[in-house]
């Protein structure tokens, strides 16, 4: 099959699994394009058809050739047509849910919409203590969304936080809360105890629905944090990176249009390539 065959096929509900070089030294099996339906194909073909506007990557697949104790490797594509449907089918599966059970702190008979904003925060749990309270990025034991709402007040009210959702990874935080953001239309600020919350604006914190926003105000606080704290002789190329709140800064960027390029769906699982 050329190129055009391989897309044809795709448009038809084929899927094509690849995999590269790098995957098959990773994985020590062989350096192959193998189609569900179609068998295997030419690499260059695969290659060339899968650069094309109208095929998608998609969320792994198990190859046709793959043993009894595959773990993903390569990457699958689709027709662009396809990703969408399977797309669309995820997030409606997803959302159809009740809230309690989508998000693991939020208690039965609670909503989303009882909230006015959101913070994604990392927390720490105290043994002593038994107990769990917000701390500094570099202590975070897991990270967890917090709902904002008013006391009810008509003068002065004083608005309190209630957990909403906990996750291990700053990724997997951001990705719910990327969810959230979507289905309310709601604001989000992420930080420490350490930087506080960002967005800021005039000074103070502010709630934004853009994650773009959260993540440039990430990278300047990182920036200026380094600069500040790290003396000149000292610092190295790989200090953004080290730095604490990095994870979370780059996980915003790629649940946003931060870099210009699209933004991963949080409904769907990250392709997996290893």
């Amino acid at each position: 099959m050329d190129h055009t065959q391989i897309i044809e096929a795709l448009q038809a509900g084929d899927c094509l699994h690849i995999r590269n070089a790098s995957e098959a030294i990773r994985t020590g099996r062989p350096e192959t394009a193998f189609m569900a339906e179609n068998g295997q194909v030419a690499m260059a073909e695969a290659l060339r058809a899968a650069q094309s506007e109208l095929v998608s990557e998609c969320p792994q697949q198990k190859p046709l050739d793959a043993p009894a104790d595959w773990k993903p490797d390569g990457v699958c594509y689709v027709s662009v047509d396809e990703a969408t449907r399977y797309a669309e089918a995820v997030k409606a599966s997803v959302i159809s849910k009740p809230e309690h059970h989508r998000f693991n702190c939020l208690p039965a008979g609670d909503t989303l919409e009882q909230f006015d904003w959101f913070t994604i925060a990392p927390v720490r749990h105290h043994v002593s203590e038994d107990a769990t309270a917000q701390c500094e990025a570099a202590e975070a034991d897991f990270w967890t969304i917090y709902g904002w709402h008013s006391d009810g007040a008509d003068v002065d009210p004083c608005f309190v936080a209630d957990a909403v959702h906990d996750e291990f990874t700053e990724r997997d935080i951001v990705r719910v809360a990327k969810q959230i953001s979507i289905e309310t239309g709601k604001g989000f600020m992420a930080g420490d105890i350490h930087f506080g919350y960002y967005p800021r604006r005039d000074g103070g914190p502010v709630a934004v629905i853009d994650f773009k926003e959260i993540a440039e105000d990430l990278t300047h606080a990182i920036h200026e944090a380094n600069e500040s704290e790290i003396p000149d002789p000292d610092q190295r190329v790989d200090d953004f990176d080290n730095h604490p709140l990095a994870a979370l800064r780059e996980a915003f960027v790629d649940y946003s249009d931060f870099s210009g390029s699209d933004q991963l769906d949080p409904y769907l699982p990250e392709p997996v390539t290893h």
